[in-house]
């Protein structure tokens, strides 16, 4: 009986010590062992009465019940996993939308690499969405950008002796034509055969001075400029140029079509004192200009001299009134030239001379040539030429008009000897001559008049009065079987 008393009393004494000790709580600064030999730190409890240990984060409610701090593991409050990380499978990560407004290109300088990967030229331009964008070749970036595309390209010419390529489309330059400089490539990517934006690069003009010009100024000469794989167009019905060369040297240019400068030229070529040198036109389709080709000059002593051009197609759309008009042309070769439909071929007049055709084809011009000036000793070979519309001021030309095994040109030198009026020629044309030319010697006085007959063997050259001296002359007679 006395043992049981003991134990009682020592389980009240236990009880009544432990509502006596409560927590004990130690700083993290010391460690020490309590009365009760527990070791603890500030911040950490232990709970002598529940016997559970109370971390840092860790509370009791009113009853003694832990009560855990709210913790967010992105699967919502307190939603702690296993070890095994217990990843869900069926959710899908949601992220925050990125939204950019504005000219992203212009302001963020991006360049659609995948769409433009080539970079064949110092600068490649293009419309999108009513903007012209000029892109560097070298390094990507949009340097030059705006809704005048004649304002674009020119900035990007501007930069220097550079190739600027247009991608397909129509680039509308308004009033405000380009002009290439020294060493400058503006390239399209085809001149098509109509006006279709679809498979062509298109310069739309509608001023009333120049679409495309060759050469900086009056005051220069530049060279080794190129056009090339264009269409330029009129849209303003005004006296304007499609293309235009001054004082250029040595520029090329190559597969362009130029159409509807109803009131101006489709390509002119122009000296104003350093003699506009050395072109070469190539593979050209002109429609529908006033003038198809226009050599001329500033003065007289200005002349476009030693010019080449190949495969040149001139087509009317009505009222159209020069194919070709030489006017201070020196020394200029056409090859393969077929014009159609125009009111005069080929118009010569002014200072041009010595210029050479080879394969002319003509049809449906009211004239063919009319060479309006004397002693211009242009030559004609090949071709088809209706000879009834040829119109000469003087025989200082040659016609070659080609045609069957018989001889067509015939030619010789001779001389109306002293006190005759009548030189008879036997020639070798095998008919009777359509033309013979007289050129008499520079150093000997021309007669006041003379005149030529012919049968289908001899020629005469006959002169108004007899002189004191022999007369010395160059002649060439041709036949058309």
């Amino acid at each position: 009986m006395n043992d049981k008393r003991a134990v009682i009393f020592c389980l009240t004494i236990l009880l009544l010590a432990g509502t006596v000790v409560g927590y004990a709580a130690v700083p993290q600064s010391t460690v020490r062992t309590t009365g009760a030999g527990i070791t603890t730190y500030v911040g950490h409890y232990l709970n002598g009465t529940l016997g559970w240990y109370q971390g840092a984060t860790e509370r009791l409610d009113a009853l003694g019940n832990a009560v855990f701090t709210t913790v967010d593991t992105g699967q919502g409050a307190n939603e702690l996993f296993d070890m095994d990380q217990n990843v869900l499978q069926t959710s899908s990560p949601t992220f925050d939308e990125l939204t950019l407004s504005g000219d992203l290109i212009n302001t963020y300088n991006f360049t659609q690499m995948g769409q433009y990967p080539q970079q064949p030229a110092s600068y490649i331009v293009w419309e999108d969405g009513g903007i012209y964008y000029a892109k560097n070749g070298n390094n990507g970036a949009i340097d030059y950008s705006g809704t005048n595309a004649s304002i674009v390209i020119q900035a990007a010419l501007d930069s220097g002796r550079l190739h600027v390529n247009l991608r397909r489309g129509t680039y509308d330059l308004g009033s405000q034509g380009i002009v290439l400089s020294l060493g400058d490539w503006l390239s399209g990517e085809g001149r098509g055969i109509g006006t279709s934006t679809g498979n062509v690069t298109v310069l739309a003009y509608s001023g009333s001075g120049v679409a495309v010009t060759l050469g900086s100024g009056m005051a220069a000469t530049d060279y080794t400029m190129k056009l090339t794989d264009l269409c330029v167009l009129d849209e303003g019905a005004v006296a304007s140029d499609g293309i235009l060369l001054i004082n250029s040297y040595d520029s090329v240019v190559t597969d362009v079509s130029i159409r509807d400068f109803v009131s101006g030229n489709g390509i002119r070529l122009f000296d104003d004192g350093d003699q506009c040198p050395a072109n070469n036109i190539r593979n050209i389709r002109i429609r529908n200009c006033d003038y198809g080709i226009h050599i001329t000059g500033d003065e007289a002593g200005d002349l476009a001299i030693r010019n080449n051009f190949y495969s040149i197609h001139i087509s009317g759309g009505g009222g159209n009134t020069y194919g070709i008009y030489l006017d201070r042309a020196r020394y200029c070769d056409f090859f393969s030239i077929d014009i159609h439909d125009i009111d005069t071929g080929v118009y010569s007049t002014g200072e041009a001379k010595w210029c050479e055709f080879y394969s002319l084809q003509l049809e449906a011009c009211t004239t063919d040539i009319n060479i309006a000036a004397v002693n211009r000793y242009h030559s004609f070979y090949g071709g088809t030429i209706t000879w009834s519309k040829v119109t000469v001021s003087d025989a200082n030309n040659y016609f070659d008009k080609g045609g069957g095994s018989s001889s067509t040109i015939d030619m010789g030198i001779n001389n109306i000897a002293i006190g005759v009026t009548k030189r008879t020629i036997t020639h070798n044309l095998g008919g009777t001559p359509d033309h013979v030319s007289i050129s008499f010697k520079e150093n000997m006085t021309n007669p006041d008049v003379w005149w030529w007959n012919a049968s289908a063997t001899q020629i005469s050259i006959n002169v108004d009065k007899p002189t004191a001296a022999a007369r010395d002359f160059s002649w060439m007679a041709w036949y058309q079987p």
